[in-house]
């Protein structure tokens, strides 16, 4: 999860132009993406034996099925999303919803 949040978050230390509300937003954003995948996602350890020795790596697995997890997790969050207008709001969203600063 440390390369997920270093990663979404790349974008926002690198685009100094971002308004602190965008930039909040973003953020937040993120945190809610991985909390949502992280009560998805599982990991497994998996053998498999090559230039001969056996070789065990863990990887991440999902519990679902994807188009189903994508309605059910992502685009319903995203329906439900409350829009705000200032970085103090986002504090009383931080463990349940998406935000958005804009409507298009």
């Amino acid at each position: 999860m440390r390369w997920a949040e270093t990663f979404t978050n790349a974008h926002e230390t690198g685009h100094p132009s971002s308004e602190p509300l965008d930039a909040s937003m973003d953020y937040h954003n993120n945190y809610r993406g991985r909390i949502i995948f992280r009560n998805d996602a599982y990991t497994k350890k998996v053998k498999s034996f090559w230039f001969l020795k056996w070789h065990y790596k863990t990887v991440i697995k999902m519990t679902h099925n994807d188009d189903v997890w994508f309605r059910n997790n992502i685009k319903g969050k995203s329906d439900s999303a409350l829009k705000i207008s200032a970085v103090s709001q986002i504090n009383t969203y931080r463990n349940s919803r998406l935000v958005y600063i804009r409507d298009f």
